[in-house]
């Protein structure tokens, strides 16, 4: 970093937020659970930690500080346009990489096309797809957790004609978030702008 403080204050920052989420319960919790299921048939699930909030409210750029890098499209508009599910695995050694539906990339080599084109293919006409994306990262710099990233909730269905109740936008995202947040052992991380 030579001699730049800022750099090294963010660096820091970023191990001890990494330490803290790889030492935490629900991060061994995490580990055995992959190492299990990596090693047998049987089928473990931790509680689902599940980020909600309204459209534009901050959830992609948490799950972007989570994870160490932005693996979506920036856009003036909805962002998240499905629910996206981030399995996050910490490597003690060997290459960084991200894998979705069988499609391995390295960080920064059009993964963020990749999502925005899959997205753009499972929306329906309200443009929020209600198919989950899992997206499998793999590196040295990121926590064993997994989290799911939902499309904002749109409150008003502004600027839009739908034909029917049930296909507006604002019923769409809510019916998603009800979805996800239904089971009671969730955690839910409520996401609002400060």
């Amino acid at each position: 970093f030579g001699s730049n403080p800022e750099s090294e204050a963010t660096y820091k920052a970023q191990n001890t937020y990494l330490e803290h989420l790889t030492r935490s319960d629900y991060g061994k919790f995490q580990q055995i659970t992959n190492n299990v299921c990596d090693n047998c048939d049987l089928e473990l699930v931790l509680p689902p930690i599940v980020l909600v909030g309204e459209e534009s409210s901050g959830k992609s750029s948490t799950c972007a500080r989570i994870v160490g890098y932005n693996l979506f499209p920036r856009n003036e508009n909805i962002c998240t346009r499905t629910p996206v599910k981030y399995q996050l695995t910490h490597l003690q050694e060997g290459d960084d990489f991200i894998s979705i539906n069988d499609t391995t990339f390295t960080f920064g080599t059009g993964v963020v096309q990749y999502i925005n084109d899959w997205m753009n293919e499972n929306v329906g006409p309200t443009g929020i797809g209600e198919t989950e994306l899992v997206v499998k990262v793999y590196s040295k710099s990121v926590p064993t957790i997994t989290f799911i990233d939902l499309p904002g909730i749109v409150l008003f269905d502004e600027g839009t004609v739908q034909s029917e109740e049930s296909t507006s936008i604002s019923t769409v995202t809510t019916r998603i978030v009800e979805k996800y947040i239904s089971h009671d052992e969730t955690l839910i991380v409520a996401i609002v702008p400060a």
